[in-house]
């Protein structure tokens, strides 16, 4: 019996879009650290680059039209690996580790995660529908849990009962029948931007 010959697993991350998408979860699992340590900041900052990561790998996978089908398919899988990482798992780490055990915390960071698995299951199959995605993206949850942080901390309000209550109204959002657009490149940019902001000033302060 001849064995089909494939390429060894770490030529996976050779590839420039699956390279990005694995710091991408990289960036994820650090975040998760960062948030255990009670760096809060720094775990958002990191977490916003994940988000930066899922949005770019696809920009440079869209402007290579002779891909490997191979790199292109484990991208696929890579991709929504690094999306529960970062968009499931680090939000239930965050909230857990921030809000002390709050149930409502906890309550919003189990919503997030099982809204990830059936909007990323779901993805997998269905793709984008008339070139747009079918209710909020996972990844666009870290957006949401970062401007709650330092919009309702700049007010003096923060608390994780607030937090919570956001991720469970968001985690709503991520299976819900509505048609969202995907991110232009005015957009990536300012995402950029604003996670290179927050990574200073989680350095920095």
């Amino acid at each position: 019996m001849q064995l089909r010959q494939v390429s060894p697993i770490l030529m996976s991350v050779v590839d420039g879009p699956n390279f990005i998408t694995f710091i991408g979860g990289m960036s994820a699992m650090f975040a998760c650290l960062a948030a255990m340590s009670g760096q809060y900041a720094l775990a958002l900052s990191l977490a916003m680059w994940a988000h930066v990561a899922d949005s770019v790998d696809g920009w440079v996978a869209r402007r290579q039209p002779h891909r490997a089908v191979e790199m292109r398919d484990i991208g696929k899988h890579l991709d929504s690996f690094a999306d529960l990482l970062s968009s499931g798992a680090f939000p239930l780490v965050f909230l857990i580790a921030y809000g002390g055990g709050d149930l409502i915390g906890l309550v919003g960071g189990i919503c997030l995660c099982c809204a990830g698995l059936l909007r990323l299951s779901y993805f997998n199959v269905h793709g984008l529908t008339a070139g747009a995605f079918v209710g909020l993206p996972l990844p666009h949850n870290i957006l949401v849990m970062a401007a709650c942080y330092w919009g309702f901390g700049s007010l003096g309000i923060l608390s994780p009962q607030l937090l919570g209550a956001a991720a469970i109204l968001t985690s709503l959002l991520h299976i819900a029948p509505f048609h969202f657009p995907k991110m232009s490149d005015g957009a990536v940019c300012l995402s950029i931007l604003a996670s290179a902001i927050a990574t200073y000033s989680a350095v920095a302060f």
